[in-house]
C-alpha cells in the first residue's frame, strides 16, 4: 500500500463529493 495511493483516494473522495454536488445541481 503506497502512501501516495491513500492520499489520492482521499483526494478522489473529495473530488467525488464536489462532482456529485455539481452534477446534482
Amino acid at each position: 500500500t503506497n502512501p501516495e495511493r491513500i492520499e489520492m483516494k482521499k483526494h478522489c473522495a473529495r473530488d467525488n463529493k464536489h462532482t456529485m454536488h455539481r452534477e446534482t445541481k
